[in-house]
Formats: C-alpha cells, structure tokens, sequence
C-alpha cells in the first residue's frame, strides 16, 4: 500500500472545467466536486521525501481524485481511484499531525492519504463529498 500525507488551503467546487484519466489538465476537469492546494508528502518514495505543493481536484461522478502541480497544469501527476464501496474515510486524531488538527484519512484497496483540511468547514466538505 502507498501512503499519501495531504496538508491544507482549501476550495470548493468550481475552478476547474472532464477530460479523462491522466491524460486531462485542470482546465479540462467539468464541474468538480471539491478543489484543495495541498501539501504532499508519499511515505516510502524517494522523490517525495519532503512535502510537495499540489492542487488536488475530485471528480466524484468519475471516481478519481486528481493531483495537479498547480491549478494550471496541462498533465495530473497523479490519479487516484476512488471505486464505490472500496473507499474509507476515516478521522485522525490531531496529535498524530500536531500542529495539523482537521486530518483525515482516505484508504483506498491500492493506496492511504492522509489529508490536513486546514479547517473544521473543509474537513467536513472532504468527508461528506468522499463518503458519497
């Protein structure tokens, strides 16, 4: 299992416009479900050992939660699956990110994320849109 650390700045909905796996830009993204520049940090891989900065952009009619370098990106450096009924949301207790304290925790049969909401209002966003 590959593990994922997300941290926060949060948007809802909006600003990106549905292309198809990889392959899409944030542009092409149609009417997305939620929206988040993150911190990222992927436990066990080399060329993450330090957190990156990456807009995230969930596409829950898709099922795919798309991560971007910017808002602007032509290419997502990652695509993660989000098949119904093979997703959890599970909430983290703030001392394990301490001073991080609206985390929760996404697994998926192929990966873990862990994401910082940066707020108790995205926290809540995150949770309700990924439980769908």
């Amino acid at each position: 299992i590959n593990t994922f650390i997300f941290a926060h700045s949060s948007q809802t909905g909006g600003a990106a416009a549905g292309g198809s796996g990889s392959g899409s830009s944030v542009m092409s993204l149609v009417n997305p479900s939620k929206t988040q520049r993150a911190a990222v940090r992927c436990k066990g891989n080399k060329l993450w050992k330090q957190w990156k900065d990456l807009f995230l952009v969930l596409m829950e009619d898709r099922r795919q939660l798309f991560l971007f370098d910017s808002e602007d990106s032509g290419k997502p450096r990652f695509v993660l699956e989000l098949p119904n009924g093979e997703r959890v949301v599970r909430p983290v207790d703030g001392s394990l990110f301490a001073p991080r304290s609206h985390c929760f925790q996404l697994i998926t049969r192929e990966h873990t994320l862990y994401v910082d909401a940066g707020s108790e209002v995205a926290l809540h966003e995150w949770k309700h849109q990924l439980a769908q």
